[in-house]
């Protein structure tokens, strides 16, 4: 069974963007009356690009920076929804009024602001495995934590470019601890262990969020993930 609840909310409060996707968005570069932080009606003022006939933005704000833990080739920033606001005016200066309809969160000045996105749940997935080889590590887990449980939210250095797509089931593998023989008298590495299974639910050019299935084993941050 897929946990449609645990996907559903996850799909409509995070996405994956470039670092030039995020440097070249709209942010707020101020609130009403030299607030701190703004809730439902209150104004704020933004400045940035904002394509004409748009009067809905999403309010973000930067979350996990991802890296390669092995490369350290940059993967993309984690942005979080934390609410939205209504377009009111703009001036000659691109810096535009704005009111705020709906917070998780309080906002804050240098959250950025995105055209509005409703990002709805697909409810039919297609488990299947990948076509081709994809051999990837879990370099993160919804809340921080490093133990991943069953339903587990993960986030998987591997993507599109790697031809992971919604949908492809995977292999969670715990990987292998470091042992010492006492004949040979050196370490040696114990091979990876197969501890549950995981399904992509949504992708990105380098990382991939997947939830986890099954397990059955103890898995953590930094495991494994192949074709099942």
């Amino acid at each position: 069974t897929i946990p449609l609840d645990q996907i559903g909310p996850w799909l409509r409060r995070n996405r994956v963007m470039d670092a030039s996707e995020l440097n070249n968005s709209a942010y707020i570069v101020a609130q009403d009356e030299r607030a701190l932080i703004s809730g439902p009606g209150d104004r704020v003022f933004a400045r940035g690009p904002f394509p004409d006939g748009e009067r809905t933005y999403g309010i973000y704000r930067v979350g996990e920076h991802y890296v390669d833990p092995v490369t350290s080739e940059y993967l993309g920033y984690q942005v979080i929804d934390i609410g939205t606001t209504k377009l009111l005016s703009s001036n000659r200066d691109d810096v535009t009024e704005h009111e705020v309809t709906r917070i998780t969160e309080e906002v804050r000045m240098g959250d950025r602001l995105l055209p509005y996105e409703e990002r709805v749940l697909d409810a039919t997935f297609h488990p299947q495995a990948p076509e081709q080889d994809i051999e990837g590590i879990m370099i993160g887990v919804d809340g921080g934590l490093d133990q991943i449980a069953q339903f587990s939210i993960v986030t998987i250095k591997r993507g599109k470019r790697d031809g992971l797509q919604i949908g492809h089931v995977l292999a969670v593998y715990q990987v292998g601890r470091n042992v010492f023989d006492k004949v040979w008298e050196t370490n040696v590495r114990l091979p990876y262990t197969r501890a549950g299974l995981a399904m992509v639910f949504d992708s990105y050019e380098k990382v991939s969020y997947a939830i986890v299935l099954k397990t059955t084993r103890p898995i953590k941050v930094m495991d494994v993930v192949k074709n099942p």
